[in-house]
């Protein structure tokens, strides 16, 4: 848990660092094909959301890409720590 936390900070700290805010931020989502856990994740985010995917050669996983416009860091960590929740989901 603490290495969690440790994890979290030192992106909040590059994030105030490294970027302007608001800014645009791109999330990827890795995960074994399941479309309703797509749409799931794309709701978090709204309709101002631009959404790609793409599926493995074997279609057994898909990555789901977003760029969205976020206010602060600490957005962006709130949507990490929900995808954490799901067992499975590989966040870059």
């Amino acid at each position: 848990m603490a290495e969690e936390v440790d994890a979290y900070k030192s992106l909040l700290d590059r994030l105030y660092q490294y970027s302007q805010w608001p800014s645009v931020y791109r999330f990827k989502f890795i995960f074994k094909t399941d479309h309703q856990l797509g749409a799931k994740i794309e709701n978090w985010f709204g309709s101002d959301a631009k959404v790609h995917y793409l599926q493995s050669s074997a279609n057994k996983y898909q990555s789901l890409t977003v760029d969205i416009e976020m206010a602060t860091p600490e957005d962006v960590i709130a949507i990490y720590k929900r995808g954490a929740e799901i067992d499975g989901l590989v966040m870059l």
